[in-house]
């Protein structure tokens, strides 16, 4: 019920424990229509990032805009990973009415900061028409 950042092998071994997985994968630029369904235990969102050499992420959520809306600060990530697994909190999700959501990663440079991908989903709630 927490939002977390967790590896590709602690999600598959969820999955291989019977929870239904919603995953959407997305590389950089990529625009994804979204839901999640009632039989849905997880929403995974895998975020692919070119994360060499990269000591700090930071997850920053904006609106259909681009404004900055929330960050969360330092994720544990695992450079050799090239990916973000996130998991939303599904019960907060289920609750939502259809948006535009744009998840950035971002690592601080001097100077500001770097974008390292921009990812946007388009979330309709269950049973409901979506477009992409």
């Amino acid at each position: 019920r927490v939002r977390a950042v967790v590896t590709a092998a602690v999600l598959a071994r969820l999955a291989e424990q019977g929870l239904a997985v919603r995953e959407y994968r997305l590389a950089p630029g990529q625009r994804v229509a979204c839901t999640v369904e009632p039989g849905d235990d997880l929403l995974a969102s895998r975020l692919v990032a070119d994360l060499r050499g990269v000591a700090r992420v930071d997850l920053v959520a904006c609106d259909a805009e681009g404004r900055e809306a929330g960050r969360v600060p330092d994720l544990p990530v695992d450079p050799a990973a090239q990916e973000v697994v996130l998991l939303e909190r599904i019960d907060q999700v289920r609750a939502l009415p259809a948006h535009v959501l744009r998840l950035r990663l971002v690592t601080p440079e001097a100077g500001g900061e770097r974008l390292l991908g921009e990812y946007t989903f388009v979330h309709s709630p269950a049973g409901a028409t979506r477009e992409g």
